[in-house]
């Protein structure tokens, strides 16, 4: 028995220490609080900054064949991209006012991806995710084009 306990002693150690070592490194950055869900943004430019944080971490997963976190990824870029014609029509967003419908139309197209995206992913599908995600870059570089 004794031999036993030493095992279960050590796995208990070790499943303590990674507990402490997860909570440790919860830490706030600029795109997420410490719980881990999305900050909102305040501007236009941080907005589209935090589409390209979640739009590289779908390029990741897809690329290490994580397709199930694509889901929580691709939510995030809806969420962010339906905010941004809100954002860009605060007066001091630095959009020009004639920008917005554009802003607004490809904001909506951006958000339209989530749906296949989040398909392709749950049904484990790596060239349809990547297909999504290369129609996703060209309207997220139309976004950035007016951040300021």
């Amino acid at each position: 028995m004794k031999p036993m306990m030493k095992v279960f002693g050590a796995v208990l150690v070790v499943a303590l220490a990674f507990s402490w070592a997860r909570s440790a490194g919860a830490e706030e950055d600029k795109f997420h609080k410490k719980d881990g869900s999305m900050k909102m943004p305040e501007n236009y430019a941080d907005a589209v900054a935090a589409i390209e944080h979640h739009t590289e971490a779908i390029q990741m997963a897809i690329k290490d064949g994580k397709l199930d976190t694509l889901h929580k990824h691709g939510e995030e870029v809806k969420t962010l991209a339906l905010m941004l014609a809100k954002l860009a029509s605060k007066e001091d967003s630095g959009v020009a006012q004639t920008d917005i419908k554009e802003i607004n139309l490809t904001s909506k197209a951006l958000a339209a991806k989530y749906e296949p995206l989040d398909e392709a992913g749950d049904a484990g599908k790596k060239v349809e995710s990547q297909k999504v995600y290369d129609e996703m870059l060209p309207l997220i570089a139309t976004l950035k084009k007016f951040a300021k």
